[in-house]
Order: C-alpha cells, then structure tokens, then sequence
C-alpha cells in the first residue's frame, strides 16, 4: 500500500537518512580521488563524480512516493 509506505518513509526519515548516507559515501569517493597518484586518472575522474554528485542532489525518487 503506498500510503503505508509512504507514511513509513516520513515516519523514519528515511529519505534524509539516505541522502545523508550518499553524501557521506561521496564524500568517502571523493577524497579517495584526490588521493591517487595519477593527475590523469583524479582529472578523470573527478568531473564524473561531480556529475553523479549533482544528480543525486537533484533526484526526486524517494519524495514522489
């Protein structure tokens, strides 16, 4: 039933649980970028977190239930 669910989500805070989650993790991701020892790979790399960094702040998934 999407109402329980939904009344679960909010109930829990499990939205802002798991966004936090993910911020952690790229933060996480992120620093383990910085740390390589190659220029090449952290200039790889880094604008593909930052890709996926900014869509994850931009979803809307969990809030449409």
């Amino acid at each position: 039933d999407s109402g329980k669910l939904r009344s679960l989500l909010l109930k829990y805070h499990i939205h802002s649980q798991l966004q936090q989650m993910l911020n952690d993790e790229g933060t996480q991701l992120l620093n383990k970028i910085r740390q390589l020892n190659s220029d090449r790979l952290i200039k790889e790399l880094q604008p593909l977190f930052e890709w996926v960094n900014r869509s994850l702040h931009k979803s809307k998934t969990l809030e449409e239930f």
